[in-house]
């Protein structure tokens, strides 16, 4: 799905354009937000991409996390799910480092 939609299958030009259009966040989960979508350099601020920017959404509650990337071409993308709790800052905080070392390995090959 964000493999058509960022890469201009979905969207007319002009639209996509429009939806990339970012304004600064002070989430956590994203630098930047456009219109229904975040770009993402860094996993909650933590791990940061070597191959530049991401957009897509990552997503958590009690027992879940979901992330969705891709690049802003469409041609590069990654999705991870992982069910469970982290119960301390500290298993947070590993959880955290080890998806975003997954996730941007996966992300950039």
């Amino acid at each position: 799905m964000l493999h058509a939609l960022l890469g201009g299958e979905f969207l007319p030009d002009h639209l996509r354009a429009e939806m990339l259009e970012a304004v600064d966040s002070d989430w956590a989960e994203t630098d930047r937000y456009g219109l229904g979508i975040g770009e993402i350099t860094a996993l909650m601020g933590r791990q940061r991409s070597p191959c530049g920017p991401a957009w897509g959404h990552i997503g958590f509650s009690v027992g879940y996390t979901a992330m969705a990337l891709s690049s802003e071409d469409g041609k590069r993308q990654v999705v991870i799910c992982a069910n469970g709790s982290a119960g301390s800052q500290e298993a947070e905080d590993s959880f955290w480092d080890t998806a975003g070392r997954l996730a941007w390995h996966l992300y950039c090959l």
